[in-house]
Parts: C-alpha cells; structure tokens; sequence
C-alpha cells in the first residue's frame, strides 16, 4: 500500500483483544485500479452482505457516505 500511495508504511499496533492491527484510509487506493476496486467490493461484501434464499443480495451498513461509493464503484 505505501508503493502505491507513495506513502510511508502503516505502522501495525496491537489492540485490547492481542490482535495485530494495520489501518490505512485512502479511496486513491480503493480506486487505483480495476482489480482494487473489484478486491474491495469483494470484501466490503464479504462483510457486510448476505444473499437471501432466492439469491437476492443484501448489505447492512450505517454508513451512508461508504454505501453511496460502493453504488458508485
């Protein structure tokens, strides 16, 4: 990530839980390319959705400024 934002590396911290976390914001990266953009959806996805019984898709979030990008992307 720091490649391609030109930034410097994130730095992980451990949290309360002794889990290893790195946080990196950026649409610049979510949107660098066709493949990044499709890895972030798959995963935005992967976490936030779910597919009904009769194959619908769904996706539960708060965040209205998040889910507006994902219909853009």
């Amino acid at each position: 990530m720091a490649n391609v934002l030109g930034r410097e590396p994130p730095i992980p911290r451990l949290n309360k839980e002794g889990r290893w976390v790195v946080r990196v914001k950026s649409k610049t990266f979510v949107e660098h390319c066709e493949r990044c953009i499709a890895v972030f959806l798959r995963g935005f996805f992967d976490s936030e959705g779910c597919v009904s019984t009769n194959g619908q898709i769904f996706v539960d979030n708060t965040d209205y400024a998040l889910l507006t990008h994902v219909l853009y992307l």
